[in-house]
Formats: structure tokens, sequence, C-alpha cells
């Protein structure tokens, strides 16, 4: 079977190039043609390049632009399939099958399409559950507001178009929930993949904890560090840059926290040594993450997890069986959790244990692969 990908940005830029890219190597695996189109290029695989579009965005004028283009790709390697794996060219990819008489796939992987700020957060971080225009000047600051305004009304516009693809793939029930509030109804909730790597234990003294993820403010971070605090004898890593940066290393001088170090942002292939080397993975995102990455790759490296009971993370973590789930805001639960494992090493081992498992059967981007075939096939 021949099927076209399309994203919009290159390899590297976030975790929707990174799932697109182990899709596409486990479908080739599976014997199939996935050729893809992009502004950049994809190793291994055969790469139309589109051209980037402007700053400021024209949504209906890029829409336009990309469904001619990808239907020129389609007609001239007689695709079967479209799938749209993110936002800036699910608009083009449903325009150019419906053209070219095929079918499309579209992936939802956040909130873009359900709201404005593409967060379903207020501005007091409080969550939205009805996106419309008094909510909107509610929550919607002078500058930001004309934005906003001109992405509602597109949003509004085209949601009838999402409708017309044939199928729609939510990497979480959360998503799912969300499109159903917004009459995108019938998504198929499929995870994200991962490859699962060989655990390689790192030798080292003491208990390690990690934090990975951007560092601002509904991630949770200082949340976090209040509970670090109040830990005896652990060492935190914190991975990560963001807006928070000055206010955590001010937190961390006025507390004396020695035994918090701040690694910015690293490459995955050195993300993978934080996970090596840690004891327990924190993810205490104040927000319902759309999916929680983290939480997988850190199952997947024998890691015991300690995370936020909301949004997809408590759709990953089971409490007391991978990990454990926490209030985000409920600082002595977070105490009381991480202390428990802090305390007890045959636990994290357990949890360890039991997590990787879940991770092999129900994440590993061969087993994913083969739902995304059977889905091409019907």
């Amino acid at each position: 079977m021949k099927i076209l990908f399309t994203v919009y940005s290159f390899l590297g830029y976030g975790g929707a190039e990174v799932s697109m890219k182990l899709l596409a190597e486990g479908l080739k695996k599976r014997g199939h043609d996935v050729i893809i189109a992009s502004t950049g290029d994809y190793p291994g695989f055969k790469t139309y390049r589109f051209m980037r579009f402007r700053r400021a965005p024209l949504f209906y004028v890029h829409n336009l632009y990309l469904s001619s283009f990808l239907s020129n790709v389609i007609k001239k390697e007689k695709i079967d399939i479209i799938h749209a794996h993110d936002r800036s060219t699910i608009p083009g990819a449903i325009i150019a099958a419906k053209r070219c008489g095929i079918k499309s796939v579209i992936h939802f992987r956040d909130y873009w399409f359900v709201c404005p700020k593409s967060s379903c957060l207020m501005s007091n971080y409080k969550e939205c559950y009805h996106c419309n225009l008094r909510n909107l000047l509610k929550c919607s600051s002078v500058l930001r507001l004309p934005w906003n305004l001109y992405k509602y009304i597109y949003l509004k516009s085209i949601r009838n178009l999402l409708k017309q693809s044939d199928v729609k793939i939510a990497i979480s029930n959360v998503i799912s929930e969300r499109l159903n509030s917004c009459n995108i109804k019938d998504s198929v909730v499929i995870p994200n993949p991962l490859t699962i790597e060989n655990i390689k234990q790192s030798e080292h003294k003491g208990i390690i904890i990690s934090f990975i993820g951007s560092l601002d403010y509904h991630k949770g971070i200082m949340n976090i560090l209040k509970v670090i605090k109040e830990i005896q004898g652990v060492s935190f890593l914190i991975v990560g840059r963001g807006p928070l940066e000055t206010a955590i290393r001010k937190f961390i001088r006025d507390n004396n926290l020695t035994n918090v170090d701040m690694l910015g942002y690293l490459p995955y292939n050195k993300i993978k040594e934080i996970y090596s080397k840690s004891d327990i993975v924190v993810f205490p995102s104040v927000w319902q993450e759309p999916f929680g990455r983290i939480a997988i790759e850190a199952m997947s490296f024998g890691k015991p997890v300690v995370g936020s009971n909301i949004g997809g993370i408590k759709n990953i973590i089971i409490d007391g069986k991978t990990g454990f789930l926490v209030d985000p805001v409920d600082i002595k639960g977070w105490k009381d959790k991480i202390n428990l494992l802090v305390k007890d090493k045959d636990l994290r081992l357990k949890l360890g244990r039991e997590g990787r498992k879940i991770a092999l059967k129900e994440y590993n981007v061969d087993i994913i692969a083969k739902k995304f075939e059977g889905i091409y096939n019907e």
C-alpha cells in the first residue's frame, strides 16, 4: 500500500514529528511504501518538500496552496491513502484526498482545533470546557485578543471540513472527549508509539528523581520543588528550559537546595541517559496533558512514575501498579508517594518492571503500526 504522510515541521522539532517517523518505520517493516510531504527532510524516506508558510498565518491561503501541492504528489505517486499528522497539514490533506478520490486519515495530537489558545485553559489556569466569545474575551489579553478572535472564527469555519475525513485519530481519551465537545465525533484513540530500548541501568549512589519537560507553570515544576525541599537524601534533576528558569534558580538559592541540578535542554539521546540513571520520574503537570509521553518513556526504561491524576497522564499510569497518581496541587500527597518510593527499593523495582511490561504491550511501535495497518485496510 502507498501511504502519504504529511507533517509541517522537520524531524526533531517536536513529538508529532518523532511519532510520525516511528510509525512510518513500523509500516515500512510491514511492507508498506510510505512517502512523506513536509518542509524538512526525513532520512530513509522519499520526501516531497513544500514551502514554509508566512509567520503571519493566512490559514485559508495555506490550505489552498498545500491542497494543490499534495494533490500533485498523490497523482504522481499513485497514493492510496493520505495520513495528516499535524494541525498545519490536516485541512490541505482532506481537500487533496477529496479532489483525488482517495481516503484520508487525520491525527489530533493536541487541543489546537478545539481552543483558540490551544490549551483549554482560562487566564487563571482553570480548565475551560465551553469555548465561546464570552469566555474568549475573559481569557484573552488586549494584545492577544485579535489573534484569538481570528483563530476562533477560523476554527468555527473549518470544523465541517474536519468531519469529512474518513478516519479521525486521537492520541488520548482526553483529546477524543474535547473533540466530541466540538461535535467532531467518532475519533479512534490510538496512543503515540515508541521504540522500547534495551535497559542499561546506570551505577550511582543515592536516589535520583527526575523532572523532564518545559519549565512553565502548567508543567507543575514549582509545586514539585516545594516537595523536593522536604525530602531527604535524594538528588533532583531538572531537564528542560522555559520562562520559569529564573524563578527556579531563585527558589534553589533561597532554600539552599544543593541537591538540585538544572541540566537545561538535552537531545533525546541524552535524555535516555537521564531515564537510565533515574530511580523515580515525576510528571506533576497542573493542566490536562493531551498525552503524556514522558510517563510512557520512563515506563519503557523500567522506572516508576509519580504523575498528576488528570488529562492523558491518568490514562497511562496505573495507580499502585506502574507508579502513583496524585492531585497536582496536593503537596502532601506528592511528598508521601515520593517518600514511599524513596524508602522502598523493592517497590520501585516492582512498579518499574510492570510499567515496562505495559509499555512493551501497548505502546511498542510494532503494535501501533499493526493497528494502523488494520485501519488502512478497512
